[in-house]
This record gives C-alpha cells, structure tokens and sequence, in this order.
C-alpha cells in the first residue's frame, strides 16, 4: 500500500476491530426494531424492483431485511472517525441505525439524512431522542430535490453515504453532482456495489467516468476518495489483514 491516505484507511478503518462505547445502545435500539410488529406505510423510490412504491410493512421486517448489518454500521463509525469530516450526507435513512452510528462517532459534526418515507423518517427520530443524537436532521424529500439544497460551498471535508437508490444511472447522476459541486477532499461510501449485475457494471464504468482520486472496492461497498493528495488515479481491492489471504466477500 504506497499511499499515506490509503495505509492510513486501512490501519484506522479496516483492521480496527476496537468495541467503542456507542455500538451497544445503537444495537439495543435495533433489538427493539426487530421486535416492533407495528405496520407502517412505507415509500421506496430506490431499490429498483418491482415492490417500488407504496407498502405496507412491519417496523421488524424492515429491521431485518433494509438496515445495516452491525459489521458495515462499524464500518462506518470508523470511517467518520478517521476522515473527520466537517459534514455528513446520508441518501436513504431507513430507520435509522446508520445515522445512529455515523452522528455517534462525531458529535459535533452536523449530519443531514434524507428518506422519501415519512414513517420510516418518524421510527429513525425515536431512535435519535433514545440515544440522545440530537444533531441529526431528517429531510423528507427525494434525493434529488435534497442535493439543490445542499450547502456544498460551505464545507470543504465531506463525507456522503449512498445507500437509498440501486439504480445505476441514478447512482451516476448523484456522483455527477458531487463531482461538479462538492469542495475537495470529500469521500462518498457507496453501499450494495454488487447488489445486482447493473450495479455492478455501473461502479466499472464509475471509476472510469472519474477517473481520479481513489477507488476502493470493498466487496459489499465502493469508496471514492477525491482528494487532491492522490496525484495519480488509485483504484484497488481491499481487504482487512485479519482475512489475509483468503476473501471472504466482507470486510
């Protein structure tokens, strides 16, 4: 690994297997989700199948299907805690859980979530009041209405999270923006790169139509880091040394 940058996310993110004081109250909070049978109506405008739309689910098959696995909500607090970021986005609230971790690993850091769900929006807020999390701000709109109000000039260390549209061309048109908008260094965690063949096919052709910067891919996950250190373009697979030399299809 010859880059600083890159040594450095692996040492601090990926092989950090550290328990930090925030995991277990978050994950007590999911508990409670997995238990809650209430039925809410529930808006999806991003997964790109044929349930899009207007349902109605329980709180607990949301929990157990949409949220975050532990390892990948971890995986985020250590992001957080590593780039420091003056700012936070997040596509695609759910219920909560990854805005738990990624507000808990920095406090002061102002994080706004957007969802196109107004009840999932009205679960997440529960969950926040529960642990406290009260720099959260939940925008009830779609992603593109979101990024026209996005205060990009205003911030010059930004973290963005993916993880509320599987559909590749939507994908691109939000790195797109970014690309055009966002002040550098900023670092987008893209979520589910093999969710399907076209998401798949999509992140190939992404890190070409990008060509700078860093490309990570992470097997379940795609980083991009824009960030002027990179003089050339980087794009790697990445694995924590406690998997070494076999590739388990996680991190």
């Amino acid at each position: 690994m010859h880059s600083p940058v890159l040594y450095a996310f692996c040492r601090q993110v990926l092989d950090d297997r550290r328990t930090y004081y925030a995991f277990e109250e978050i994950e007590a909070w999911r508990q409670h989700l997995l238990h809650d049978h209430t039925e809410i109506d529930v808006v999806d405008h991003g997964t790109g199948r044929a349930l899009e739309g207007s349902s109605n689910r329980m709180i607990s098959q949301i929990a157990a299907t949409s949220l975050s696995q532990p390892w990948k909500s971890r995986f985020l607090f250590r992001t957080v805690l590593w780039w420091k970021p003056q700012f936070i986005l997040e596509l695609g609230t759910s219920l909560g859980i990854s805005s738990a971790y990624l507000s808990s690993a920095s406090s002061s850091t102002r994080l706004v979530t957007v969802d196109g769900s107004a009840n999932q929006l009205q679960t997440a807020r529960k969950g926040w009041d529960l642990l406290g999390l009260k720099q959260i701000e939940a925008w009830h709109m779609t992603f593109q209405d979101a990024m026209k109000m996005i205060p990009w000039q205003r911030h010059d260390r930004m973290l963005i999270y993916l993880d509320g549209d599987h559909r590749p061309e939507r994908v691109l048109e939000i790195l797109r923006e970014l690309h055009q908008k966002a002040n550098q260094p900023f670092l987008v965690i893209i979520d589910d790169i093999r969710w399907s063949e076209d998401m798949w096919r999509g992140w190939q052709e992404w890190t070409k139509i990008f060509a700078s910067g860093a490309w990570l891919d992470l097997f379940q996950v795609g980083i991009w880091i824009q960030d002027p250190v990179f003089l050339e373009p980087q794009d790697q697979t990445l694995i924590p040394s406690r998997l070494k030399p076999i590739h388990l299809g996680w991190i």
